[in-house]
């Protein structure tokens, strides 16, 4: 019986940006994964993907796909482990979901947010509570 690991390996192509592939492959080898930085030129097409592979079940591939997902869904600051600062989220389409600033883990001023076909659908105030 080969009871041997077999570690996930995730190929990011040379079209991320730098700031995310830091990011993305930061996490990812917190978890254990080996992240390469090469694959295809990119295309043309704007179109990017991201293969997560491994032949043993169980090696942890929905896992890094879901991290990675997130990862490239908003993008924020952290400060001792609070939202801190501006945040963006991004609707599955690549479309701009939401955008405002928190303060000390709180939504505070304007938020926006807009539907997946590029509509804005709202615009909050929020007031920081005490």
């Amino acid at each position: 019986m080969n009871t041997r690991t077999q570690t996930p390996i995730v190929v990011i192509s040379h079209d991320m940006p730098p700031e995310l592939f830091i990011d993305v492959s930061a996490t990812l080898r917190s978890m254990g994964v080996v992240v390469r930085a090469e694959g295809p030129t990119p295309s043309s097409s704007g179109t990017k993907v991201i293969v997560v592979v491994s032949p043993k079940g169980g090696s942890g591939k929905s896992t890094v796909a879901l991290v990675i997902a997130s990862t490239l869904a908003a993008r924020g600051a952290f400060f001792r482990a609070v939202k801190e600062g501006e945040w963006t989220a991004w609707h599955a389409k690549g479309g701009l979901a939401t955008r405002g600033v928190y303060l000390a883990g709180q939504p505070t001023g304007r938020w926006q947010s807009w539907t997946d076909d590029g509509h804005e659908a709202s615009v909050m105030t929020h007031n920081l509570r005490q």
